[in-house]
């Protein structure tokens, strides 16, 4: 893996240019995946409202005997942070059903602070209650959480044979900030959870991922622009 470029010196790039290296990242962070029917739709909790809404209209279109909303009140001091009171998956939920979601059975996480406890926690849960844990899971989650999703569940989630797809609502880089999330606030976002596929496998805390150079290049130019406020610390 190529390490990281770090600069102190600010790279000042036209909107067209930031817009075309932001493309490039987002479209590294999508998979493609093809939707599946499984033993488990598990709904990744988010600041996007957009994933519960694209989760109910998956149920109503495959068969899954359980749905698991996951994700705590988490993010309170950044970019992520939610407007409602409830946990994510709370929230998620009572979007899935007034949505016109269905489901067998239904489970709520709410404890969960990040990917990684979403997959750890998640499990713990089906186990406690008796649930056989199914083989394979249908993750739906944000565009540009797709792949660390993929990554991070392999990572963590206890039982090595079961298979992940992963899917998010189908909309366009240009269509996709909204209220919650605005351009730059995407931008900031996928800069910092790139960072952390770069990093997170040399911890057991994702799966490795291959990365084209255009891709960190892209990164590392958006990177010297400015766009650090969800990087790191």
């Amino acid at each position: 893996m190529r390490r990281t470029l770090v600069s102190d010196k600010i790279l000042v790039m036209t909107n067209d240019q930031v817009a075309m290296d932001a493309k490039i990242v987002w479209d590294y962070m999508l998979l493609h995946e093809p939707v599946v029917s499984a033993g488990l739709l598990l709904v990744l909790g988010s600041i996007d409202e957009r994933v519960a809404v694209y989760a109910a209209e998956l149920s109503r279109k495959y068969d899954y005997d359980t749905v698991l909303f996951t994700g705590g009140a988490a993010h309170a001091d950044d970019l992520l942070r939610t407007t409602w009171n409830e946990s994510e998956a709370e929230h998620f939920r009572d979007i899935f059903v007034k949505t016109g979601g269905r489901a067998r059975h239904m489970l709520l996480e709410t404890s969960a602070q990040n990917t990684g406890q979403n997959a750890v926690l998640s499990y713990e849960l089906l186990v406690r209650n008796g649930n056989e844990v199914p083989a394979t899971i249908q993750i739906v989650t944000k565009p540009y959480m797709e792949r660390r999703a993929r990554a991070t569940f392999e990572a963590q989630w206890p039982d090595k044979e079961a298979r992940f797809f992963v899917t998010s609502p189908r909309i366009e880089f240009g269509n996709y900030p909204d209220s919650r999330q605005s351009y730059d606030t995407l931008i900031n976002i996928m800069v910092g959870d790139f960072e952390r596929i770069l990093t997170y496998p040399e911890h057991g805390l994702q799966t490795k991922q291959a990365v084209p150079d255009e891709a960190q290049d892209a990164w590392e130019r958006l990177v010297a622009a400015g766009y650090i406020k969800h990087r790191m610390q």
